[in-house]
């Protein structure tokens, strides 16, 4: 492992620490961002790019799309450089928008 994918690796570990306090205070907001941050950080450290990650997506929603009753697993935003509607919005029940993925 380089010293870049262990530093890296190591911000991940402690996001994945702090994304637990922030649930911990009940603080949705904040985890959502933490999580955000730590998907992007997983993207990097295994070396996939955001149009392969909407590929997937896009892929889990056609083939589950009329199975909405399964349970979802929250992945988070893999882009956090696009524009946020305000937070009083119910937001669309899509993988990139909602940040859910259903299996």
């Amino acid at each position: 492992m380089t010293d870049d994918a262990a530093t890296v690796k190591e911000m991940i570990d402690s996001l994945e620490d702090t994304i637990g306090m922030a649930r911990g205070r009940s603080d949705p907001f904040v985890a959502r961002l933490l999580e955000m941050a730590r998907l992007e950080l997983l993207l990097q450290y295994h070396g996939i790019q955001e149009r392969e990650l909407d590929t997937f997506c896009e892929a889990l929603e056609q083939q589950h799309g009329s199975q909405r009753e399964r349970r979802s697993i929250l992945l988070g935003d893999a882009s956090p450089r696009r524009a946020r509607r305000g937070r009083s919005k119910k937001r669309r029940n899509s993988p990139r928008s909602a940040g859910h993925v259903s299996i």
